[in-house]
């Protein structure tokens, strides 16, 4: 597996529009960790769903998570630096209203993500009823108050393989995963570019590896969650 000990990538606002009127639900937990070395394994090929324009004028102590309709209570905030060596993750309970919500990140995070700033650092976020557990449900998330999910990327560190690819089902033509540039400094192996209009509504997408030996590694099914509209 690849060098990097991802745990994988907010505070509940109705809509954009209403976002500072809301009070702010608590953080369950906050972990954070940095490193001298990249580590050298990570325990998922799936790292998460990002919104795939990113400025560096977006404000990195704010997250614009895309709430499902349903799923489980826990909302799984994961912080990865492109060099692997920043890990930091928080949840919250999920809100209860559907759409973009704006979460603000906890302050004794700011202080490193200002260091990264939004083009050097993912926030991947997912659904699940233990945030240490499986990814049980995959939302977009992006920097600042105006991520849109209808471009997305998708990070993974598959094992030794010859190409990756995602199976998108009734959504079009597989999508072919580009291997990054020098994966030996950054997190991330492969990403994978969504048409994010495609994808609408609960949906189960497959990651398809070939693998440099034998046997062919399973696929790998995973469930996403993408909102209609802008």
């Amino acid at each position: 597996m690849h060098r990097t000990a991802l745990c994988s990538a907010l505070i509940a606002t109705f809509f954009a529009h209403a976002a500072w009127a809301q009070v702010q639900e608590p953080v369950h937990r906050i972990y954070e960790e940095y490193r001298d070395t990249v580590p050298v394994s990570s325990p998922h090929v799936m790292v998460g769903l990002r919104t795939a324009s990113v400025s560096g004028r977006a404000d990195p102590r704010r997250i614009t998570v895309f709430v499902p309709p349903r799923g489980a209570d826990s909302l799984c905030i994961d912080l990865v630096s492109e060099d692997g060596k920043y890990v930091a993750n928080f949840s919250r309970a999920r809100p209860r209203h559907v759409g973009k919500d704006v979460i603000t990140v906890p302050a004794t995070l700011t202080e490193r993500l200002r260091e990264y700033g939004p083009t050097r650092l993912a926030p991947l976020v997912h659904v699940s009823r233990n945030c240490s557990g499986d990814r049980e449900l995959i939302i977009p998330a992006g920097w600042g108050d105006d991520a849109s999910p209808r471009q997305l990327r998708m990070f993974l560190n598959p094992e030794s393989v010859r190409w990756v690819d995602i199976d998108i089902g009734d959504a079009g033509d597989p999508i072919r995963c580009t291997r990054l540039d020098d994966p030996v400094q950054i997190a991330y192996e492969y990403a994978c570019d969504l048409n994010g209009s495609t994808l609408t509504g609960f949906r189960t997408v497959t990651i398809r590896q070939r693998t440099l030996l034998p046997p062919r590694a399973d696929p790998i099914p995973l469930h996403i969650w993408v909102p209609d509209g802008s």
